[in-house]
C-alpha cells in the first residue's frame, strides 16, 4: 500500500499499465526513444477516431443520396392502357406497304407512339431524348435501342431525300414493337 497515490492517480495508472503490458511482450520499439513510440501511439488512436469518423460520415450521406424514380407504365383505367394497341396494329398495316414513303412514315408514327407512351408514363422533358435519358437502362433494357432508332427516325424527319432498306425499317420496327411491349402497352 505504500505505492498508492489517491490523490495523484498514480497507482491506478501504474497498475494499467503493468496489465497491459503482458499484452506487449515482444519488444516491438525496436530501441526507439520512448517520445516517438508515444507518438506513434497516438497516431494509431487518431487514426482509428478519423477512421471510425469517416465511416460515420459515409453511412449518414446516403440519406442524401439522389433516388432515382423509374416511371411505372400503369394507366388508370384499362382504357388509357390500351390506347396504343390500336395505333400500333395502324402502324403495322403501313409497313406491310411496298412504298418508301409508308416505311419512312411507319417508323415516324411509331416514334411519336413511343414518345406520348413516355409523356403519358410522367416523364417529363422538352423532347424525346430527354424523356429516354430519365429512364434507367438497368429497368428499362430497351432504352438503348430506343435511342438508336429515335436518332433514324430524326434522320428520316430532318434530312430531305433520306431513304431507308426495307429491311432495315423493319429492324427498326421491331426495336419500337419490343420496347412498346416491354413497356406494356401494346
Amino acid at each position: 500500500m505504500e505505492d498508492f497515490d489517491p490523490v495523484g492517480g498514480g497507482y491506478i495508472v501504474d497498475r494499467v499499465a503493468e496489465f497491459l503490458s503482458g499484452f506487449w511482450s515482444v519488444d516491438l520499439t525496436y530501441g526507439m526513444p520512448r517520445t516517438l513510440i508515444i507518438l506513434q501511439e497516438i497516431a494509431l488512436i487518431l487514426s482509428i477516431i478519423f477512421m471510425g469518423g469517416i465511416i460515420y460520415v459515409l453511412w449518414k450521406l446516403k440519406d442524401f443520396r439522389p433516388t432515382f424514380k423509374t416511371p411505372k407504365f400503369e394507366f388508370t383505367n384499362a382504357e388509357e392502357g390500351k390506347f396504343a394497341k390500336s395505333i400500333w396494329d395502324n402502324i403495322s398495316k403501313r409497313m406491310e406497304s411496298g412504298s418508301d414513303a409508308d416505311w419512312s412514315l411507319a417508323i415516324i408514327e411509331a416514334d411519336n407512339l413511343v414518345d406520348e407512351v413516355l409523356k403519358r408514363s410522367g416523364l417529363q422533358g422538352d423532347t424525346m431524348l430527354e424523356r429516354l435519358n430519365q429512364l434507367n437502362p438497368t429497368e428499362v433494357e430497351s432504352v438503348k435501342d430506343l435511342k438508336e432508332v429515335h436518332r433514324v427516325r430524326n434522320n428520316i424527319a430532318h434530312t430531305p431525300g433520306y431513304k431507308i432498306p426495307r429491311d432495315e425499317a423493319e429492324r427498326i420496327m421491331n426495336k419500337y414493337k419490343s420496347a412498346l411491349e416491354e413497356l406494356e402497352v401494346i
